[in-house]
């Protein structure tokens, strides 16, 4: 991001339907755009913003005089507005959204000029990139609301893109050089917030595409963060625990400049974990002091919290339960599962499926996959699995092909592990009711549209993955306050959070009951009003009044 001008910022009102907030805006040549408002080229434009903005959701109006702009229309659009996500991809989304500016340099023209690379494509066969998807479903959220097309590339364009090369001496004694990003999208709402992915597969389309969907997923869950990823190209699989560490370390040195417990906030995400966050911390202390905030999801011995682990695949199953009770399709109990991915997420929401009742029928890693119609066995699977055994080794099931579990029959499918995986060439065979998006981006736009036509209603990832940054807002908040909660406190924060989001449930009750009971509060009178309605391309829709 070309930021070389110092910024000039002017403090001015924010229009609101709820308590008075004031926004950062900059001033001095930088554009900025308040959602619902008018764009601002100073602080003393400020006053244009007080014209109410009414807007309408797929044809449901939206009660004149919000400053809300409903900004998911997954688009985060058509398919949330038939699930359970509706209220918070609508309303929720686009009011937390509205408490800030969007700001781009005075020197903003490259960054119009920006397009993904398509080596990324290339590589993966993909039809389009991921941050081209990405942006398809922000774009349709866009159209839906009329939104001017001169300010919409300030809701797509990153604000700062940093490549650095780590170069590093292996065990071996060879010299190796990797490829590190970090893409900071948004910080309208507070610091970017985002997680640190080790993967051969990584690249600047890739984390721009993540570091976008952090900005939506973090407005969704009402937490005061923006959005940002990051990265490192590398099979960590293949290197020894000294060599991941060196490189952990080297990576901290090369970015410490554009984090901090206020800046960017990172956390684990792909074959990351609180090993590598322990390191991350420790290094960064090093040169900017005692910062136990600077990063979360580090070990609960080390000012890490509990209940960080499980957190993003509970919350797949908090949000599967919400999806099920607004679709009227039952309970946890009453559905099979089939999960693709194995890892820390995908393991996680199998335990508590299976805890809750439910029958998880199938999953798979990168190994393959297993199926057994009876059900399997979770926790003695995941025991077989930590034993450092091979999951399609596994004695009390059948072997299957790791592409066949996608289109396997059942009432819940789980895609838990890489983006774009339910795809236009496949998207016509699958065999489930809904799809719960526990990854980033697992359905393409045009999967997307087909499972419309379907009638199979998809669960957006800005919702049901956000578990894992809502307990990470849980540990900042811990290490800022240098106060540790209780496990069962974070697990009810989550849970009420979740279904205070999903509009569904969760009342005053379940918020006043959790410890954080005043943060929570803060956007329930959001959401007056959740009716149900027909439309939508599940076969529901929902009224929502602001």
């Amino acid at each position: 991001c070309n930021a070389a001008s110092p910024r000039r910022y002017a403090r001015v009102p924010f229009l609101s339907t709820r308590s008075p907030r004031r926004a950062m805006l900059p001033t001095g040549g930088i554009l900025s755009v308040t959602l619902g408002a008018s764009l601002l080229r100073n602080a003393s434009a400020a006053a244009a913003a007080a014209a109410p903005l009414g807007a309408s959701l797929g044809g449901v109006p939206l009660q004149s005089g919000t400053s809300a702009a409903v900004l998911t229309w997954r688009a985060y659009g058509q398919r949330a507005c038939s699930t359970a996500a509706a209220p918070f991809c609508a309303a929720r989304a686009s009011a937390a959204l509205g408490g800030g500016g969007l700001a781009l340099p005075p020197q903003s023209e490259n960054l119009h000029k920006w397009q993904p690379q398509h080596q990324h494509q290339q590589r993966r066969g993909m039809a389009s990139s991921h941050s081209e998807n990405t942006n398809k479903f922000v774009g349709e959220a866009l159209q839906q609301l009329d939104y001017p097309a001169k300010l919409q590339r300030l809701l797509i364009v990153p604000q700062r893109e940093v490549s650095v090369e780590l170069v590093m001496q292996l065990d071996n004694g060879e010299i190796e050089v990797f490829n590190a990003f970090r893409v900071q999208h948004n910080n309208s709402r507070g610091p970017f917030k985002g997680g640190l992915r080790f993967h051969p597969q990584v690249d600047i389309d890739d984390v721009r595409s993540l570091a976008s969907l952090m900005t939506w997923k973090t407005a969704v869950m009402d937490i005061p963060f923006g959005g940002a990823k990051g990265g490192i190209a590398v099979d960590p699989k293949s290197m020894s625990e000294r060599e991941v560490e060196k490189l952990t370390r080297k990576l901290v040195v090369a970015i410490k400049e554009v984090i901090g417990t206020y800046e960017d906030i990172p956390a684990p995400d792909m074959n990351t974990g609180a090993r590598e966050m322990a390191w991350f911390f420790d290094e960064y202390s090093k040169y900017k002091g005692f910062n136990p905030g600077v990063v979360t999801g580090k070990p609960v011995y080390l000012h890490g919290s509990l209940g960080r682990e499980a957190a993003t695949g509970r919350g797949t199953v908090f949000a599967t339960r919400e999806l099920l009770r607004a679709l009227h399709m039952g309970k946890i109990s009453d559905m099979t599962y089939v999960i693709q991915g194995f890892g820390n997420v995908g393991a996680w929401a199998a335990q508590i499926y299976s805890e809750m009742g439910g029958k998880v029928t199938a999953v798979s890693d990168a190994s393959g996959g297993i199926h057994n119609a009876s059900g399997l066995d979770i926790p003695k699977l995941r025991a077989f699995v930590a034993a450092g055994n091979r999951l399609t080794e596994f004695p009390d099931a059948e072997r299957i092909d790791g592409k066949e579990l996608l289109t396997m029959p059942c009432d819940v499918l789980v895609p838990a592990a890489m983006g774009g995986v339910i795809t236009e060439s496949n998207a016509h065979k699958l065999q489930c009711r809904v799809v719960v998006e526990a990854a980033n981006g697992p359905t393409t736009p045009e999967a997307d549209l087909i499972l419309r036509d379907r009638g199979i209603t998809v669960l957006p990832d800005i919702y049901t993955n956000g578990g894992g940054v809502t307990v990470s807002f849980f540990e900042w908040v811990q290490n800022l306050q240098n106060f540790k909660w209780e496990e069962d406190e974070v697990n009810r924060c989550g849970c009420g959070r979740r279904t205070r989001s999903a509009g569904v449930c969760g009342g005053g009750n379940e918020v006043n009951r959790c410890g954080c009971g005043g943060r929570m509060l803060l956007a329930q009178h959001d959401i007056v009003e959740v009716g149900m309605s027909g439309g939508g391309g599940g076969g529901h829709g929902f009224h929502i009044h602001i």
